[in-house]
């Protein structure tokens, strides 16, 4: 079974584990690419001061689930399965040419963002790209100019017993 980036939007993950499990012959392979530790979290932090900024509750949850390679092999061996490799992976990744932190919100943060008033989303969107300028995701790792997301990727293999 392969995923990828799909498992971190599951907040039930021993659920999935379980229910992957379930569906595995002995030897089979789950193979995983999602959300891990410090998954967005510069983009998030911009997101969250600019809630404060329209009144809004930064601290709003969401179903994002980014476990570190110790939880999640933890997850998988209590589901049955040997643990092949688990790691962390940084993977800056380019937003599409003119679009900013603001976009990618609305796109990927609901949670984050769904609750914003009409009346305060322009606000809310500058605020959204200025704190994300200050945390440099306006100009690519590379030194190129761009937007860009801190995704870092939790990346397993693990075979079913």
């Amino acid at each position: 079974m392969l995923s990828n980036a799909a498992l971190h939007w599951m907040p039930r993950q021993d659920d999935v584990v379980a229910g992957v499990a379930a569906v595995l012959r002995p030897g089979g392979r789950f193979v995983v690419e999602m959300g891990g530790t410090g998954n967005c979290a510069r983009a998030t932090a911009a997101i969250r001061s600019a809630r404060g900024e329209v009144g809004l509750d930064p601290d709003v949850a969401t179903s994002w689930v980014f476990p570190s390679p110790g939880e999640q092999a933890a997850r998988l061996e209590r589901h049955c399965y040997v643990v092949r490799l688990v790691q962390l992976v940084d993977r800056p990744t380019p937003l599409e040419p003119g679009s900013t932190t603001a976009d990618w919100a609305r796109m990927f943060g609901a949670a984050l963002v769904d609750d914003v008033p009409r009346s305060a989303r322009l606000a809310f969107d500058h605020a959204v790209d200025d704190h994300a300028r200050e945390l440099g995701l306006d100009r690519r790792p590379d030194g190129e100019p761009g937007w860009w997301v801190d995704y870092v990727r939790l990346r397993f293999q693990a075979v079913r017993t």
